[in-house]
């Protein structure tokens, strides 16, 4: 008899041990406060692999060196020879529809302190992409509504 009231004893100590952890493992877990998200992230734009449909007539730019691609209409050149990206850092890709200035720039940098460098406060027309531990920057320079719709069909794959 005294056996089975001491097994009796070590099992309820070791059941009531048990359920006592458990709710301390609970409150533990929610004391844990939350990151901070900085206020550049926010325009950290989503990643998709969604294939986006090209309106009619559109054309298709596929970049295989970093995963990318958009839908523009046939009027814009794609640019991405030397010539036409010197001076713009890091570009990749200019869209040009004619007139004084590129439509839209496509640039890849290695961090986000490199890019704020060069565009400073620049948010609004910015469109930021990351990629690996890179980041893809759209910017939308003439704030035309047709960029609007390329910049709107930029993939990441």
């Amino acid at each position: 008899m005294r056996k089975n009231t001491l097994i009796i004893l070590i099992v309820s100590m070791v059941i009531s041990g048990c359920a006592g952890f458990l709710p301390v493992m609970a409150t533990e877990t929610a004391l844990i406060p939350e990151p901070e998200i900085p206020a550049r992230a926010t325009m950290i734009e989503a990643a998709t692999a969604i294939a986006a449909q090209a309106p009619e007539g559109w054309l298709t730019y596929d970049n295989d060196a970093y995963g990318f691609y958009f839908h523009y209409p046939p009027q814009y050149e794609v640019l991405t020879d030397e010539t036409n990206l010197y001076g713009w850092e890091n570009g990749i890709v200019l869209l040009y529809n004619g007139g004084q200035s590129y439509d839209i720039a496509v640039q890849v940098w290695e961090s986000a302190e490199e890019m704020g460098a060069f565009y400073g406060g620049e948010d609004e027309r910015l469109h930021v992409y990351p990629v690996g531990v890179q980041i893809i920057s759209v910017m939308n320079i003439t704030n035309e509504a047709e960029s609007d719709a390329i910049i709107e069909s930029f993939t990441i794959y």
